[in-house]
């Protein structure tokens, strides 16, 4: 029997632990995570992922992974199509479920690919907040806007973030270039993400100024 892998993979870091589901619950176990520079070269990025999930393996070979990873992503054939949201640009059109299997050893067919703002909605439905609900909506904040949908049994992503909204689409808004080009522009302040703005450096009510406004 397989060890099942949970991976998430977002545009700054990527978490995975082993899932152990048993009677309607789900057990964690081997949780690792780490940061990783999406705007690195194809190998640095599959290299940095790879580390992790071979962590969490812990030497385990026969291993199954499912992997929430954001979009746009061609999710059956696992071939990035992320080209203008300012990550994994090195990774456009290339197929990383290939590259994954190559790098930590297994055959392509065990590794699936998900949204990961359905795959965040479809964990809540089946175990968690939203367990008790038919129609569901999940909203992801991150580097970019994630959103998913349930109505009944069907679980869909949104694409919410290619919504029109003020002066482009709802993710020029809703994610981290955001906050890099507000800060800029009203404080010169060069940040490289959201966490750079709780630096001790940062001054305090800027910081919460940018983040009002975000709100």
């Amino acid at each position: 029997m397989r060890t099942i892998i949970g991976v998430d993979i977002g545009g700054s870091h990527i978490s995975a632990a082993q899932i152990n589901w048993n009677s309607g619950s789900i057990q964690l176990s081997n949780f690792y995570e780490a940061d990783v520079d999406t705007s690195g070269s194809v190998d640095e990025i599959i290299d940095a992922w790879s580390e992790v999930i071979k962590k969490v393996a812990n030497g385990k070979q026969a291993i199954q992974l499912g992997i929430a990873m954001p979009g746009p992503f061609d999710y059956e054939q696992g071939i990035s199509l992320i080209q203008e949201q300012g990550k994994l640009k090195s990774l456009y059109g290339l197929s990383v479920k290939d590259l994954l299997a190559q790098s930590i050893s297994i055959d392509s067919e065990f590794i699936l690919f998900m949204n990961d703002a359905e795959a965040f909605l479809r964990g809540e439905s089946m175990v968690g907040a939203g367990k008790k609900y038919n129609n569901l909506m999940g909203l992801t904040l991150g580097t970019g806007l994630g959103s998913a949908i349930q109505v009944e049994e069907v679980v869909k992503d949104a694409k919410l973030w290619t919504a029109p909204f003020r002066d482009g689409i709802a993710e020029d808004y809703l994610g981290t270039a955001w906050f890099i080009g507000e800060a800029k522009k009203q404080y010169g302040l060069e940040i490289e993400g959201v966490r750079d703005l709780l630096a001790p450096e940062v001054d305090s009510e800027i910081s919460r100024s940018i983040f009002q406004k975000f709100g």
